[in-house]
């Protein structure tokens, strides 16, 4: 069979990988559109013992007395209370917790750096353990509660559906176009066997693609919606009644908002 086939196709071809700021860049972009892999809309609750809105309200009150504590053995005191919660929880939840919150934290130490070599401030120190455990604990809550159970807590507290409505689509087509992207870039990137292509030019296709691909689905979105007659409200179950849980750690933060009105006046 191979005797009939012409030369040429029976010449052996190597692919040359492309090298360079352009194979850089559609490696760093790829890398970057893989992060969406991360977001998970409809998983379910890591940790059900707790309700979502709960949990929500105690870091969003965690972090706010933080901010406006001066007193850094107040952060400490706070900072222990959440490691020793933390390191209860399931091994998954504990290894996203920490990535997330060590990333953020070590942003945040370098940026603050100069601070020290400029002026002698600790500041830095105080702002990268403040960093550490507010992202700590909002990734906390990510992790361990499905986004349908806290957009229903946050309709539960009055806030506009519209509001909730945005901000539930706004994720999803992050997710999706994301995935998009890093589709596309994955195609790029195996069809580059040489560094002649333009790469200008398949970004600036890429981004074509998904802005039409952004049109469309909004266009699927509005007419589904029309189908099934929504009529911009967002029905939640009933409230659930509290459970020891939820007890525990509203507790909790009542305990740490009196320990912040006693640190303010030991200042």
């Amino acid at each position: 069979m191979s005797s009939f086939l012409p030369e040429w196709m029976k010449e052996e071809t190597h692919s040359v990988p492309v090298k360079g700021q352009d194979g850089f860049l559609t490696h760093s972009l790829l890398e970057f559109c893989r992060l969406f892999r991360k977001i998970d809309l409809n998983k379910r609750a890591a940790d059900e013992k707790a309700h979502a809105g709960i949990k929500l309200l105690c870091a969003l009150g965690m972090i706010l007395l933080m901010a406006l504590s001066p007193a850094f053995y107040f952060t400490l005191t706070v900072a222990a209370m959440f490691l020793l919660f933390l390191s209860m929880q399931q091994i998954e939840i504990l290894k996203d917790v920490t990535e997330n919150a060590s990333a953020a934290a070590i942003l945040s130490f370098l940026i603050m750096l100069p601070a020290y070599f400029l002026s002698g401030s600790m500041a830095f120190l105080t702002i990268t353990v403040k960093v550490f455990l507010s992202v700590a604990m909002l990734s906390y809550v990510s992790v361990s509660s499905p986004w349908n159970q806290i957009t229903a807590s946050l309709n539960q507290i009055h806030i506009p559906s519209i509001v909730i409505f945005i901000l539930d689509l706004t994720l999803r087509y992050i997710e999706l176009l994301g995935r998009k992207a890093e589709e596309m870039l994955t195609a790029l990137q195996l069809r580059n066997l040489s560094r002649s292509c333009d790469h200008q030019k398949s970004f600036s296709g890429i981004l074509g693609t998904l802005f039409l691909k952004a049109a469309d689905y909004g266009h699927q979105t509005s007419e589904a919606m029309e189908c099934r007659l929504y009529n911009g409200t967002i029905c939640s179950q009933k409230r659930e009644k509290l459970n020891r849980y939820d007890l525990m750690l509203l507790a909790v933060l009542l305990f740490c908002f009196f320990f912040f009105i006693y640190s303010g006046r030991r200042i």
